[in-house]
């Protein structure tokens, strides 16, 4: 066929992997979505993508990423996770790469051991921070002033609160803030201290 599968090389994997009646659904809700006339597999050959096969199929698995397309989205994100190769990419794409992991993994939390998949993509993500910062910002491409949320440090925030680990939610706040990631991390401090404070004086 064509599209961005059989660019990649996926064409086996892809019709294997899915049924026709998957295949043909996948496309439909693909081309509705997309800004370009880039087909994913039934449709003209699209001859160029920036970006790893990894990278193209983690972009992928968000516009699948429902609760009744879950096994579309989770065989997605396995070939994606068997593609990556951390060190051909940049701190840059990885980032996003791993945002996207993120997204999917925790929407599906209750499912199997996905929240602890979408809590090592947090801490994967967090990991490579300070370069993503530098790589973003040194990119003329993105023009960008200021930073925008960060995925991992927002989640694990999240996670952390739940957990009542007020400490560690200073911590992941505090270093989000100080490397210049949006978000509301005062708020998140504040209200952390507040909490600390009220069981310190008990």
């Amino acid at each position: 066929m064509a599209g961005f599968i059989s660019y990649f090389k996926l064409d086996n994997w892809f019709t294997t992997e899915f049924t026709k009646e998957e295949q043909l659904f996948m496309e439909k809700k693909y081309s509705e979505g997309s800004m370009s006339n880039d087909s994913l597999y039934f449709g003209k050959s699209s001859v160029s993508y920036n970006g790893t096969a990894a990278m193209f199929l983690s972009n992928l698995l968000l516009w699948y990423n429902k609760k009744d397309l879950y096994e579309i989205a989770l065989k997605i994100a396995k070939k994606a996770e068997s593609l990556f190769n951390e060190k051909e990419e940049s701190a840059e794409d990885k980032h996003f790469y791993y945002m996207n992991l993120i997204k999917f993994y925790y929407k599906n939390r209750e499912i199997s051991n996905n929240f602890d998949t979408a809590i090592f993509y947090c801490e994967k993500q967090i990991s490579i921070s300070k370069d993503t910062k530098k790589e973003l910002q040194n990119n003329a491409m993105m023009n960008m002033r200021y930073l925008p949320n960060h995925a991992g440090y927002e989640q694990l925030s999240i996670i952390e609160k739940k957990n009542k680990n007020w400490k560690r939610v200073i911590e992941l706040a505090s270093a989000a803030k100080a490397e210049g990631w949006g978000g509301d991390w005062d708020k998140r401090i504040e209200e952390a201290k507040g909490k600390l404070h009220k069981i310190n004086t008990k």
